[in-house]
């Protein structure tokens, strides 16, 4: 009789072979998931790599951008300080100018009464020699022509002198004003001095009223400036406030990007 095969046994070689054609199925299957594990893991980690330098990047730009704005806002402070003390030192010289404008006004007003004091005591004594004018007529016109003669070069002198006096008292900018004292000398010495003392009067009156003029002009420049650097100083300390409102929120936006970078680190 022939040998019998045992097909039990028959079938061990063929079971053996499905297992392994499984076996490396799933290995090959296994091998690509590794492989599409590493290069994900490849993106992942290169992506990571990308965001963290953006991330350095990004957080240097901030702080450059926070280092110009501390030094913009140091020189905003800096500006600010120079233009308070411009201010203040332009309210000086303001209070100074104001107090030499009282000063000379009140001389201004001394020179005035004084002027006007003058020119009372110049219209009295105008006043009496145009009385002593009348009266010496008076006595002429009853003297014999021998004994007027005598009298006529002091009479002549005397209408003279009323005459020179009326116009000055007059405020006629246009007389001359000179004296014709040649047969009286004494005379011509004294109303001399007077008038030499009433003309420097008045031209020191002139020379006050210009230069209360000019200081005036000086204190509406300096006010002007003042008004102007006011406002420069209400612009500086508002560019200020804005500086440091960028500031806060540029600190707070760093610490922010800092905790997310510690965070992804970890």
């Amino acid at each position: 009789m022939p040998p019998r095969h045992d097909d039990k046994h028959d079938d061990t070689p063929k079971e053996s072979q499905e297992q392994n054609a499984q076996l490396r199925h799933e290995m090959m299957k296994q091998a690509q998931i590794i492989l599409d594990v590493k290069k994900k893991h490849k993106e992942a980690v290169g992506q990571f790599k990308q965001y963290s330098a953006n991330i350095t990047y990004e957080l240097e730009e901030q702080k450059k951008k926070v280092s110009d704005l501390e030094f913009q806002k140091e020189k905003l402070v800096s500006d600010l300080e120079r233009q308070t003390k411009r201010i203040f030192d332009l309210e000086c010289q303001n209070r100074i100018l104001v107090h030499s404008i009282e000063r000379q006004t009140r001389i201004a007003s001394t020179l005035e009464k004084r002027d006007a004091k003058m020119k009372e005591v110049f219209g009295n004594i105008s006043s009496t020699m145009f009385s002593e004018l009348e009266y010496q007529e008076e006595l002429i016109n009853e003297m014999t022509p021998g004994e007027g003669g005598f009298f006529q070069p002091s009479h002549n002198t005397l209408v003279d002198l009323v005459e020179i006096i009326e116009q000055w008292t007059a405020d006629d900018k246009n007389s001359e004003m000179m004296f014709n004292f040649e047969d009286e000398p004494q005379f011509e010495q004294l109303y001399t001095e007077l008038l030499s003392r009433f003309s420097e009067q008045s031209c020191q009156l002139k020379m006050q009223a210009m230069k209360l003029g000019r200081q005036k002009g000086m204190i509406d420049e300096q006010r002007g400036i003042i008004f102007e650097l006011e406002a420069q100083k209400r612009k500086f300390a508002g560019d200020l406030e804005e500086q440091d409102g960028k500031v806060a929120s540029l600190l707070e936006c760093l610490e922010r990007n800092g905790v997310e970078f510690t965070f992804l680190r970890n």
